[in-house]
């Protein structure tokens, strides 16, 4: 399971509006790359794929692959208001021994 808080939530709703289409859902991911071996990524879809997991927070409907949610699963996403960031961050993933903290992703706003 996938989660947002509450501000998370609002601030990709607001970005989904934002959208020519508005999509119907938001996708989380994981890739090969970056320093830690991973790159966490995030979109919107208008459909779930053949192999994607569904879960929703806050009326938001999130989609992950089953690949991923291996990596992501049991995890919270959370907003920063840094003055030199917009970003989504992890806050808790339990399925790891110890405390972790990273820039999932970066939104620019348009």
């Amino acid at each position: 399971m996938i989660s947002l808080t509450q501000e998370s939530a609002s601030m990709l709703e607001r970005y989904m509006k934002e959208e020519t289409a508005p999509p119907n859902f938001v996708r989380f991911g994981v890739k090969a790359g970056g320093c830690s071996g991973f790159t966490y990524t995030i979109g919107f879809d208008s459909r779930p794929r053949k192999f994607d997991l569904e879960f929703e927070s806050y009326g938001l409907k999130l989609l992950v692959d089953k690949k991923s949610h291996l990596y992501i699963r049991e995890t919270t996403i959370g907003w920063s208001n840094n003055l030199t960031d917009l970003s989504l961050i992890h806050i808790s993933e339990p399925t790891r021994r110890y405390a972790i903290s990273y820039a999932l992703v970066w939104l620019k706003k348009k």
